[in-house]
């Protein structure tokens, strides 16, 4: 009940922790399957690992996480984590492409088709999450996805491709300027020479002075 209460006062550590507890330390069935039933309907509030806790009582009880994309998405990045990419790919299999979950499900599946040796099928993925986010250009997302898909293009020597995917990092993102020194690269292998100086001459202006420490 205290657990309750932070969560509706907005208090979400306090929450985590004390729901956690119950869950982990009751010898009381009724109230353990309570608690996982709040922790999985509250899972925006939890961390990545607490998915070890919660997943083997999850299937204890035989709670329905089908349709909690919220819930899937947090398994597959934890299982991600720990390397347990069949678990991973058995949370993303829930995420249907109406979901608004779907573009991080499609990034999370571009990381496990890669690791799993697939890049062709990963490069899929990632240009699939561009076409959905393309009304979104500003999100996190899309350009962590951009990113992803021209780094495993530089890697198929698909230098081309992989400039123009550089090019749909946002401006405004914190991953642009890495996204633009890695593009130049590209120029480079392409032969684009000018093109490359050019690329590096802006990143000199007064503009991005504070943005590398000169030698």
């Amino acid at each position: 009940n205290y657990a309750m209460t932070a969560k509706g006062l907005g208090l979400n550590s306090e929450f985590r922790e004390y729901m956690i507890k119950v869950a982990k330390e009751t010898q009381n069935k009724e109230w353990q399957e309570k608690a996982t039933q709040a922790l999985v309907q509250n899972i925006a509030t939890l961390q990545n690992k607490d998915i070890a806790l919660i997943d083997p009582l999850v299937t204890k009880y035989d709670l329905d996480v089908t349709k909690n994309d919220d819930y899937q998405i947090r398994r597959a990045k934890y299982y991600s984590e720990v390397g347990q990419l069949g678990l991973m790919e058995d949370a993303l299999i829930y995420i249907s492409e109406t979901s608004p979950k779907y573009p991080d499900a499609l990034l999370l599946t571009a990381l496990f088709n890669y690791r799993q040796g697939k890049v062709d099928d990963a490069v899929i993925n990632l240009n699939k999450l561009l076409q959905v986010t393309d009304g979104d250009k500003g999100s996190q997302l899309r350009s962590v996805g951009a990113l992803t898909l021209a780094r495993m293009q530089f890697q198929k020597s698909q230098y081309k491709e992989a400039f123009q995917s550089y090019l749909k990092v946002e401006k405004q993102n914190p991953l642009w300027l890495q996204a633009m020194v890695e593009s130049a690269w590209t120029q480079i292998l392409g032969e684009d020479y000018e093109g490359a100086a050019g690329n590096m001459f802006s990143l000199h202006t007064d503009f991005f002075k504070n943005a590398f420490a000169q030698p």
